[in-house]
């Protein structure tokens, strides 16, 4: 017999068996509730006995009236209609077909299709759809075949494969690390992590970011034209790619006292407008449509002193602002972060105003020469306090009609301990090519708008390079109009599911909810989020998940601890620690994870409610021997672009032949090989 037909008649009898189940758990449930009814019937008033039927219950005769009777049998109607509607996740052979395999943004069009009515997936049916009450997906790296009692199948696998049984009672000790998969979901299906032949993309990233679909692009269009249409701002003016205060408290920005008033005096009805960029296109905004901050300071600040902030008055609407670019560097000292060095250039001369390295007030612990250009030499020279530098910028360069200009302008703003209501930030003004919510770094946009090269040395950044190089962006954008550099295709998977108006007779739009670790690392997703959980620990995930179960349509959360324990992270993707915690001499052994995280998925699991569609995927798989082949690459392309140490050759050590460039091309297909489960809970 041929594999598909086999795996066709393998997914049949699992689904019959699960209806039959279901239907054997309805009967039983009907036939408590009639005893129950019986019982509470006997023990009420006795009805007439024109109306009633003896029945043998237990061994004793009790009355039923032929009301409760009729109801009875029309409640039992109503289960075996429901049981009959119940919704299922079926495999279809035909969408794997030519070796055709499912890729992760095969599963955000899947969650797009079961909330928001998208074209139906071709390699997976889902049965009486409009049944599922809420979407839960889970991104659970570090399972593999192995932990579920199975060898890895090869790298051309593409149909779904059947899982273990295990029973409930299985121990971690059996031939299964994670028995709670198989009694969950009945097959694994093979899933294809985005990438290339060199290296891995982010599965995150990919699951995210949904495609504008042709109606909302025209959508767009129009309102574009619209705004333009409006606004009160010249098309060579830049005020018009000003942040509003709604993308300010996104990406995290030190807010002024003048903003928060501004936006109370709104919320009591008086309105004050401001020129920014908002969707695709400037408008003159009323602040009716930002976001209030009622807290007096962000989160962060309070308490905090040696902070200042730019004046009242002034303001886009009085004419043309002057525009200051820009950058500073930081050091490490005892007491964390400090500015180190700060460059200001004019725009509208192309001068360099202001460059001064800063006096820390601490012992440095580290100079972060490698990013910032900050030697010892260069900051035993420092003479300047903060408070020096920012009586100076506010009384010589900085004005209330002044605009900062910057790259994550956030960050320079925080290291000045600086308050200011009109900025520029070319990470929001131009879009990443991956989508929300990834930002542009300042070399891209350097290399691919500007097509110059940036932060070549190995002496770290230049400050004064930085800030010319964003003055050269808003130049350019000033110069090609509003679509230079913001063609968007995609928008965030949550924004999308956000405007999906319930089913009747429901009100309102979708809900959807986002629990993972460093969810400030999705700040420009995070404000399109109903409910939002920026957690220390899968512990905390875990919590908030079954906390919301049930209360919206679509929740997604990621577990780590797995793939953390596996050493499969890189260090500058691990979150770092909280120091409130302590520490651990060891980390926990693996087994000791699989045991926490096979009680969590079924904690998920129990926690969600009837009709409910789980769906876990794992991303990739393990990343570690193809980490290690790039990581070889790269020490190569160093040595290379340096060149041999007296024209001799390279070190043995740091040579990369074409076999390695096969293996590497070997391993990444085999990183690539992600999985995913499916499953309703009944």
């Amino acid at each position: 017999m041929s594999l598909r037909p086999l795996l066709h008649k393998i997914i049949m009898s699992t689904s019959q068996s699960i209806a039959s189940s279901s239907s054997t758990s309805t009967d039983l449930a009907g036939s408590l509730k009639r005893k129950a009814s019986s019982t509470n019937v006997a023990e009420g008033s006795a009805p007439s006995t024109s109306s009633a039927v003896a029945v043998v219950e237990g061994g004793a005769e009790v009355a039923i009236s032929r009301e409760e009777r009729r109801k009875d049998k029309k409640r039992r109607k109503e289960e075996s209609k429901a049981a009959a509607q119940a919704p299922t996740f079926q495999f279809n052979t035909g969408g794997f077909s030519q070796g055709r395999k499912v890729g992760v943004a095969h599963l955000r069009d899947l969650i797009l299709h079961l909330l928001c009515g998208h074209k139906s997936p071709e390699w997976l049916v889902t049965n009486h759809r409009p049944h599922i009450t809420s979407v839960t997906v889970l991104f659970v790296q570090g399972i593999t075949p192995p932990l579920l009692g199975m060898a890895t199948p090869p790298i051309s696998q593409n149909l779904p494969f059947p899982l273990p049984l295990f029973p409930a009672a299985a121990s971690l000790t059996s031939s299964t690390d994670l028995p709670i998969i198989g009694q969950l979901f009945s097959h694994a299906c093979p899933v294809k992590c985005p990438g290339d032949r060199m290296k891995l993309h982010s599965a995150l990233s990919m699951f995210m970011s949904a495609p504008l679909s042709p109606k909302e692009k025209l959508k767009r269009e129009v309102e574009r034209r619209e705004m333009l249409r409006n606004t009160t701002i010249s098309t060579t003016s830049a005020t018009r790619y000003l942040l509003t205060l709604q993308q300010m408290l996104d990406n995290d920005y030190p807010i002024p006292a003048s903003l928060r008033e501004t936006a109370a005096a709104e919320d009591e009805g008086e309105v004050i407008s401001r020129a920014a960029t908002s969707g695709n296109g400037p408008v003159t905004l009323a602040y009716k449509d930002a976001f209030v901050q009622k807290d007096p300071l962000p989160k962060g600040e309070k308490g905090e002193i040696g902070w200042v902030e730019t004046a009242k008055g002034g303001g886009p609407e009085e004419g043309e602002m002057n525009v200051l670019a820009v950058d500073c560097e930081m050091c490490m000292t005892a007491e964390g972060p400090f500015l180190a060095r700060i460059s200001v250039i004019d725009v509208a001369s192309g001068k360099k105003v202001y460059d001064e390295v800063v006096k820390p007030p601490g012992v440095v612990t580290d100079y972060l020469t490698k990013w910032s250009g900050i030697t010892p030499e260069a900051l035993s020279k420092a003479v300047l306090t903060l408070a020096e530098v920012q009586t100076f910028l506010l009384a010589n360069l900085i004005t209330p009609r002044t605009i900062l200009l910057g790259h994550s302008l956030e960050s320079d703003l925080k290291a000045l301990k600086l308050r200011h209501p009109w900025c520029i930030d070319t990470a929001v003004l131009f879009k990443h090519p991956k989508g929300p919510p990834y930002k542009p770094g300042l070399k891209y946009l350097a290399k691919t708008l500007l097509e110059k090269e940036i932060q070549t040395g190995e002496g770290g950044h230049d400050p004064e390079e930085d800030a010319r190089t964003c003055l050269e962006l808003l130049e350019m954008k000033l110069k090609l109009g509003p679509e230079f550099g913001t063609s968007e295709e995609t928008e965030s998977i949550f924004r999308r599911i956000s405007r999906q108006p319930r089913a009747a007779p429901k009100n309102g739009t979708l809900t959807t909810a986002m629990f993972d670790k460093g969810v400030s690392n999705f700040r420009a997703t995070t404000h399109e989020l109903t409910t939002c959980g920026d957690c220390k620990n899968d512990e905390e995930v875990v919590d908030a998940l079954v906390e919301n179960a049930g209360k919206h349509d679509f929740t997604f959360g990621r577990l780590t601890s797995l793939s953390e324990n596996l050493g499969w992270h890189s260090a500058k993707n691990t979150p770092a620690s909280d120091p409130s915690l302590p520490s651990s001499s060891s980390p926990p052994s693996t087994s000791s994870v699989l045991t926490t995280l096979n009680a969590n998925l079924a904690r998920i699991h129990a926690s969600l409610p009837a009709r409910s569609a789980l769906i876990i995927f794992t991303g990739h798989a393990d990343p570690r021997p193809m980490l290690a082949l790039q990581e070889k690459k790269k020490v190569f392309d160093a040595a290379f672009k340096k060149g041999p140490a007296a024209g001799g050759p390279l070190p043995e050590g740091v040579r990369w032949m074409e076999d390695d460039e096969r293996k590497l091309e070997a391993e990444v297909a085999v990183a690539r090989e992600g999985l995913g489960f499916f499953c309703v809970k009944v």
